[in-house]
């Protein structure tokens, strides 16, 4: 199961907020991941390099990427629901506390 870790609130155009998660079965930390929405529904973005193309368009190339859809959209949807569970913890009062992390590699 992925944990939530951190969430900050963005709310601006897709962006709803920035998340670091951590896959405790892997032993690893993926930290500035965006949680976005649009009419279609909610994703995460994995952190990514900003470029500009040929064109002149900025496109975003990430720096983690799953080989495998079905993979991808597991790791999404699991990554969702963890956000969703840090929320509620933290909405709600709980005493549980989110896990620390080292912020000096915080992006946000």
């Amino acid at each position: 199961m992925i944990e939530c870790t951190r969430y900050k609130e963005n709310n601006k155009g897709a962006v709803l907020g920035f998340a670091d998660f951590y896959l405790p079965a892997w032993g690893i930390e993926i930290n500035g991941c965006s949680l976005c929405q649009n009419e279609k529904g909610r994703w995460v973005n994995l952190p990514s390099k900003m470029y500009t193309n040929s064109e002149g368009e900025k496109k975003f190339a990430p720096y983690i990427r799953f080989k495998k859809k079905e993979d991808w959209e597991r790791f999404c949807n699991e990554a969702k629901e963890a956000v969703d569970r840090y929320n509620e913890r933290n909405v709600y009062g709980s005493t549980d506390q989110p896990v620390q992390t080292n912020d000096t590699n915080c992006l946000f």
